[in-house]
């Protein structure tokens, strides 16, 4: 297959080495054509790294591509490669397909370039040359977008790599990054399982798309994320009571946009801070807020900040909100009882199929990093007093903390109808105390064995 010919239903640019109405006799002319040109190009690529990596790695050290620096180098690199390509070809317009096909490889995202710039698209998960797939509006589907072969494909894993400071290695099979510099629609958050893990003898790669421009609120209730009613009651919850806000949801299910969109409404005259592993979370035009990612270690060094690190130094940074992008874990939970009594205000997201189990999840992991008791680990939650339940990129329902019952020895939780009044709802897992009609949940409701 040509190495730049794209899906036509799924690509956004017509790409392709040959229309598909010419004969069979072109478009074998033309692929074997490719076939050359795909020599010359891995050949020149190899040449290039080999002779110029101190210029590529120079490159690798600017973190802004608005940097004028950035681009001076860019432009070095890009005529060097130029300068090769013309060595070993004389056509000009095989030269030009060489050339963008280089720009792309090395400062984009080479044939993924084309759904990059698709809007819609949350996920693009890479399992072989072959095999790409995306996710767009919660739909999962192929695409016909191919690399030459698992070998043009790990090569592109390695340059990824390069380019973000990562190292692919046995010692670091699975490794995590963003790039919030290179696609100008999405923030990128990228994983990458080396051919150590997968039995396909290949890397997978899947990147998370986070649009640069923000949602909305409004824009959440045209789309249905949420109703009216909801978006009141979260700015009146957040902004004006000030009140601890718990996203729960599966993996994609849009507990990050809900924050963000909410982020912006938090008021200038307030200090926040987010910390979280990958730039995911972000605030636009906020005077006084900060965002922070963790740091991990890996085979070059042993450099690690990690969230509760960070949240220990936070405690003395004057902070009215903290925000913590994702709970998964008792590392990631560990800062929650420091956080929770200060007495900021916090949000959070954590993995949940409703409210209380989503609490009860986090209340766990607290005890696995403090190794209190669970009643204590639920206590500290009395900071968190509203939690939303998202599922499929929108609002399933909302509930409320409304206090601990000493008698009982649990949190008092009530669930909101869609227009937010409490309403009393029967739940074969949950325990509903006599005193307060309150729907509540045991201690022993959960096990976790994470």
């Amino acid at each position: 297959m040509a190495w730049l010919k794209k899906d036509k239903r799924v690509g956004t640019k017509d790409l392709s080495l040959y229309d598909e109405t010419d004969t069979l006799e072109k478009q074998t002319s033309f692929e074997s054509k490719d076939k050359e040109l795909e020599t010359i190009f891995n050949q020149t690529i190899e040449r290039l790294i080999a002779e110029e990596s101190g210029l590529i790695n120079k490159l690798n050290t600017i973190n802004s591509s608005n940097s004028s620096s950035y681009e001076e180098i860019k432009h070095l690199i890009f005529k060097k490669a130029t300068e090769k390509f013309q060595e070993v070809c004389e056509n000009k317009d095989d030269i030009k397909r060489l050339c963008n096909r280089f720009n792309s490889y090395f400062f984009g995202y080479y044939i993924i370039d084309s759904l990059l710039s698709q809007p819609d698209v949350s996920d693009i998960k890479i399992y072989n040359a072959e095999n790409i797939r995306i996710k767009k509006r919660g739909i999962r589907m192929g695409t016909d977008v191919k690399f030459m072969s698992n070998d043009d494909y790990t090569r592109f894993v390695n340059m990824l790599c390069v380019r973000n400071k990562k190292n692919l290695s046995n010692i670091n099979a699975l490794i995590k990054f963003s790039d919030v510099i290179s696609n100008p629609l999405y923030r990128l958050r990228i994983n990458i399982t080396s051919e150590l893990i997968n039995n396909s003898g290949v890397p997978k790669v899947h990147f998370r798309l986070i649009p640069k421009k923000k949602v909305t609120l409004d824009t959440l209730v045209q789309e249905n994320y949420m109703n009216p009613k909801q978006k009141e009651y979260l700015i009146q919850k957040f902004d004006r009571e000030e009140a601890g806000i718990l996203f729960i949801g599966a993996n994609g299910s849009g507990k990050t946009t809900g924050m963000n969109a909410l982020l912006e409404v938090f008021s200038h005259a307030k200090s926040g801070l987010v910390i979280q592993e990958t730039d995911e979370l972000f605030v636009e035009g906020h005077p006084d807020f900060s965002v922070w990612h963790t740091i991990e270690e890996n085979n070059e060094g042993m450099v690690h900040y990690g969230i509760n690190e960070l949240a220990n130094h936070a405690l003395t940074d004057d902070v009215d909100l903290f925000v913590l992008g994702e709970v998964k874990s008792g590392s990631d939970a560990a800062s929650l009882p420091m956080l929770a009594t200060t007495g900021s205000q916090i949000m959070l997201s954590a993995h949940g199929n409703n409210e209380e189990e989503g609490l009860y999840k986090v209340g766990d992991y607290i005890k696995q990093a403090t190794g209190y008791e669970l009643e204590q680990c639920m206590r500290f939650l009395l900071g968190i007093q509203v939690v939303v339940y998202v599922k499929k990129y929108q609002i399933c329902s909302i509930s409320e903390v409304q206090g601990w019952d000493y008698e009982k020895q649990r949190l008092q939780i009530v669930k909101l109808d869609e227009y937010c009044r409490p309403v009393k709802t029967e739940n074969p897992f949950f325990s509903s105390s006599i005193n307060t009609g309150i729907e509540t949940f045991l201690p022993n409701d959960f096990f976790f064995n994470n």
